[in-house]
């Protein structure tokens, strides 16, 4: 009982290092919006904006979901939905329907406009039922995402709609600190116990 303290002390820098592991996922439901209104820098707070997207309403989705959002134009391959991140991410997942056939895409890409990868359905199967597809990297680097339809090449809107974007930044592993901080912490845990134990010793030496 007498270490408890050591223990304790030990519980919660665990704690607290899995507590700063990783942030919780952004997700938007789209709820908040107004239908026909351009989203641009709605969702600036969560640091994601828009471009050539507006709120959109779901009847094509089960309940309880109202509002997503659509292309202001098309979206096609030379219209796409552009959704920008202000804290690149690892993961971005979107939920979709296509109206026309004309299949649903979502490319990332780096801060420096390399592509990371596409996700979804090149061609119209499933058709006109919710579908989620995702891009997933192994560490923080898609700036951007672009969402559209391959096959609408006229570049016409109303062939699609889309609701729950998800976008996560973790890596699942905590980063590794430099190594000075390492040792600096190491030290001082050793300190910690040794003291303790000598404080215990002397303790059952009176």
């Amino acid at each position: 009982m007498r270490n408890r303290p050591i223990v304790s002390l030990f519980s919660l820098l665990l704690t607290l290092v899995a507590s700063h592991a990783r942030a919780d996922p952004v997700l938007i439901n789209f709820e908040t919006g107004t239908i026909g209104a351009p989203i641009d820098s709605f969702y600036a707070a969560q640091g994601i904006t828009f471009l050539n997207a507006e709120f959109a309403s779901l009847g094509n989705f089960a309940p309880p979901s109202r509002i997503g959002f659509a292309g202001i134009n098309g979206p096609g391959p030379t219209s796409p939905i552009i959704i920008s991140f202000a804290t690149p991410a690892t993961l971005v997942r979107v939920t979709g329907i296509d109206l026309r056939h004309q299949g649903l895409l979502l490319t990332g890409h780096a801060a420096d406009g390399t592509s990371l990868g596409s996700s979804g359905s090149l061609g119209g199967d499933p058709f006109g039922l919710p579908i989620t597809f995702a891009l997933v990297l192994g560490t923080p680097a898609i700036s951007s995402v672009e969402v559209f339809q391959p096959q609408n090449a006229l570049g016409t809107a109303g062939g699609a709609l889309f609701d729950d974007l998800v976008v996560d930044t973790a890596t699942g592993l905590f980063p590794t600190p430099e190594p000075g901080t390492s040792m600096l912490f190491a030290t001082g845990l050793s300190w910690l116990v040794f003291s303790r134990f000598k404080r215990d010793s002397e303790s059952n030496n009176t």
